[in-house]
């Protein structure tokens, strides 16, 4: 099985990363993981910090799952490198973290999310990202607080 990882260092990035930590774990699945922070314009890729990095690879590690990043096409938005790429690696899910929002918001969503939710030909599991969880991994079990 394999689980395409929609990340931003964000808090509804962080609890899409606990999400799939724990699908992989329960799956034994590979995480290919989508570099989705954008700066305000919305358009230009933001490198992930390397504490982000480090502490992802952890977490993947203690739990003895396999994971990697794959760059995106920088002429596409997130949500359809998120796409793009999970065709490509032929996922069977995708994750990604999506924000908050109050009662009139929500009948609105990010383009991200909607271009994932819309044109994704796998299953796809929305995290909300209220607060970002602080992640316990072993072989074979994982623990997000939130």
């Amino acid at each position: 099985m394999r689980i395409v990882l929609s990340y931003a260092a964000s808090a509804p990035g962080h609890a899409a990363l606990a999400a799939a930590l724990d699908e992989a774990v329960r799956h034994d699945a590979e995480v290919i993981v989508v570099n989705s922070a954008r700066a305000d314009d919305g358009v230009t890729e933001v490198e992930l910090p390397a504490d982000e990095l480090l502490q992802m690879d952890r977490s993947f590690a203690a739990a003895g799952i396999t994971w990697r990043i794959m760059d995106s096409d920088p002429a596409l938005f997130p949500g359809e490198a998120v796409v793009a790429i999970a065709n490509e690696v032929a996922a069977d899910l995708i994750v990604l973290g999506v924000t908050d929002r109050q009662h009139v918001e929500k009948r609105f969503v990010s383009r991200t999310t909607r271009d994932v939710l819309l044109d994704a030909s796998c299953a796809v599991i929305t995290v909300r990202g209220d607060k970002p969880p602080r992640l316990t991994a072993t072989k074979g079990r994982v623990e997000a607080t939130l």
